[in-house]
């Protein structure tokens, strides 16, 4: 496919209407002050960016839309005529300045849905030889090292008689689809003596570029989702180049515009997407919960009686078509918390340890629906990624992601680590330990020393450790002396890079026995009722709308509220502590309480975080060190599992009293042990 000007009046339509829009957007200001930080130092081509709103733009002037979508690099050429000639009337370059030093850069800013929107890798085939703007959504799944590409260069002409030797009448530039060889070469002629021009290497401007691979995926909910598909996964290549590299990170969520273009490594043909812009994925605001979901905003008025009930009711009703009643009550409750938290400024990192694994399981895949994206970790997934030889032949190296990066912003699926080997367990540990995913590059890669890439850890983790036989027989000393539930073969460590170790099975042989009962009868009951909507009738898309709702709900931690959960923090680890191993509680306990708190706050949907919250976070966590190191001074009992002959217990009046006596004597605990840590230090 040829563009082909048309007449002169034409073209002189086409140039005024790129003049009407510049005027009119007000690019020619944006002119003046881009030449005046270019003009800082002295340079060989002088970039102008002009961002492009195409959906604008088709509103504005159609034709001239069409033109920028379809045909790019000549849209181009008609904004870099319209700017120099603006530059030389008015006096803004230099004298000397030509044509070839003025590049147009139309950046894309916004790309609607006009039928170039491609869904994989089988859709950009389609685009060949097309020469035109194509937009993919994705998911970014590899990306290689940097690599150095000449960006503009200047030839000059041997002859120093001839007029091409001065000047700056041959400058090559990288566009679009354009190879090294296309910039840097020595059969390009002078138009005016026919002498084979000469590279003035001292005017040659290198940049950075890098081949990423981008999975397409679907946004569902306003945006609030991305689902990678369950199928193999097919990758984009995708180009990158100059500022872009830097605004990229593996696991990312983006949408890339660009043009098709195709390339050959020795007999291999690669097809990629050359970007012209990079835009990192947002999701929509969602509206008020009053006008959306009228029954989990009835069922909200109902719970207002008491500040805990709503937690506990909306944990009831998470998942009440999978278990019965409170059964596994303290994992749904820590569920919601994560997926309502952002992992990048609230983690909560769970652990669940018992030997229901298939209702686990269950339960985890239905809460996976609610996340904003979930990844397994499975055998073809590493944990964290993989570093091979680059494919492309461009870079050292080329970096795939594991599962960590592909859940980022969502949940990561460790299955059961009871399989696992020792190695990928204390590679966990220091991932979840520092927040930060560790990938080694040898010397083969880097062509140097060994050098360690580190990336920020987005998302949250949720794991099963299952104690086999052999393991509740073995369990360590410390565990029979002082704690009340077997943790197997797991490394107080390994335990502690977790923010939450929550215990599936029951204390008592009692509650076991009736819980087993209310088990029992639940998955015979659900086998004969056939009912797909969630318990009272909740729809699962009001469910999933509640939970996106909270999610974006912007959750301040209060000065009252850290000043309560700092001196919880400071109390627990001064009870729990002994002078040969230091302190029981774990370092990340400050962060886990804040975690909890905001969490709470978000399933309120509140913008702070109130007394009420913090003691629940606090009445959370005492349950867990309980569990795991013994009786807890403020007489906190783990309730892991309510059967349904005790629910009132957890959703009823009961509860209120029990928390309202358990904030009294957190604030009389924490009172009393910070005046007594006052009078040892006088004394």
């Amino acid at each position: 496919m040829e563009f082909n000007m048309g007449t002169i009046q034409n073209r002189k339509d086409i140039l005024s209407s790129v003049l009407l829009f510049l005027d009119k957007r007000s690019e020619f200001e944006n002119i003046r002050k881009q030449i005046k930080e270019n003009l800082l130092k002295d340079q060989l081509v002088y970039s102008f960016h002009i961002d492009i709103d195409l959906g604008y733009l088709f509103e504005y002037d159609v034709s001239l839309g069409n033109r920028i979508l379809k045909y790019p690099l000549e849209s181009s050429s008609l904004f870099q005529e319209i700017i120099f000639h603006f530059c030389q009337s008015h006096d803004l370059l230099p004298p000397k300045t030509t044509l070839a030093q003025v590049y147009a850069h139309l950046k894309i800013v916004h790309f609607p849905s006009c039928g170039f929107d491609i869904g994989s890798l089988s859709d950009l085939i389609k685009y060949i030889n097309y020469p035109g703007f194509v937009k993919v959504v994705g998911v970014v799944i590899g990306i290689s090292g940097l690599v150095k590409y000449t960006q503009s260069t200047k030839y000059i002409c041997p002859l120093t008689e001839c007029p091409g030797h001065d000047g700056n009448h041959y400058i090559r530039m990288h566009v679009s689809g354009a190879l090294e060889t296309h910039i840097v070469r020595n059969d390009f002629r002078c138009g005016f003596c026919g002498e084979i021009l000469e590279e003035a290497i001292s005017f040659r401007n290198l940049s950075d570029k890098m081949v990423i691979e981008i999975v397409p995926v679907k946004i569902v909910n306003s945006g609030q989702k991305i689902i990678l598909s369950n199928e193999r996964l097919q990758a984009i290549n995708v180009i990158l180049r100059d500022e872009q590299v830097n605004s990229i990170e593996l696991g990312q969520g983006c949408t890339v515009v660009g043009t098709c273009r195709v390339d050959r490594n020795a007999e291999d043909v690669v097809i990629s997407l050359e970007a012209n812009n990079i835009m990192k994925f947002k999701p929509s605001f969602l509206v008020s919960l009053s006008t959306s979901s009228r029954i989990i905003q009835k069922l909200h008025d109902v719970c207002s009686r008491s500040p805990w009930l709503w937690p506990f009711f909306l944990a009831h009703i998470f998942g009440a078509r999978i278990v019965p009643g409170g059964y596994m009550i303290k994992l749904r409750l820590l569920l919601l918390i994560s997926l309502v938290l952002d992992p990048e400024v609230n983690y909560l990192h769970i652990l669940s340890i018992g030997k229901e694994s298939s209702l686990y399981f269950s339960l985890v895949q239905f809460a996976q629906k609610f996340a904003q994206r979930f990844f397994p970790v499975s055998v073809a997934s590493p944990l964290s990624g993989k570093v091979m030889k680059d494919k492309y032949t461009w870079a050292p190296y080329f970096l795939q992601g594991g599962s960590l990066f592909m859940s980022c912003g969502g949940v990561c699926s460790l299955g059961n680590v009871s399989e696992w080997k020792k190695a990928k367990k204390e590679q966990l540990q220091t991932v979840l330990s520092t927040s930060k995913i560790f990938v080694d590059l040898s010397s083969k890669h880097t062509g140097g020393l060994y050098q360690q890439l580190s990336f920020p850890l987005k998302c949250h983790v949720w794991g099963l450790n299952e104690p086999s036989v052999k393991d509740k027989l073995s369990t360590h000393s410390t565990d029979v002396l002082n704690g009340q539930y077997s943790t197997g073969d797991l490394s107080k460590s390994f335990m502690d890079a977790f923010s939450y170790i929550c215990f599936l099975d029951c204390g008592d042989l009692g509650t076991e026995e009736e819980t087993a009962r209310d088990v029992a009868q639940h998955i015979i009951s659900s086998h004969v009722v056939d009912n797909d909507s969630d318990l009272f009738d909740i729809p699962f898309e009001e469910i999933d709308y509640f939970i996106s709702l909270a999610r974006q709900t912007d959750s301040k931690l209060t000065p009252a509220a850290e000043e309560v959960v700092q001196s919880y923090y400071k109390t627990s680890r001064m009870t729990r502590s002994s002078g040969l191993t230091g302190s029981h509680v774990p370092p990340s306990a400050m962060q886990t309480l804040i975690s909890l708190a905001v969490g709470l706050a978000k399933l309120r949907l509140s913008t702070s975080v109130s007394h009420d919250d913090t003691v629940l976070a606090i009445y959370l966590y005492e349950e867990y060190l309980s569990s795991r190191f013994g009786q807890s001074c403020l007489g906190c009992p783990p309730r892991h599992n309510v059967p349904w002959s005790r629910l009132e217990e957890l959703l009823g009046e009961q509860n209120h009293w029990l928390m309202q006596t358990f904030a009294e004597q957190l604030m009389r605990f924490c009172s009393t042990m910070m005046s007594s840590q006052i009078i040892h230090k006088e004394e």
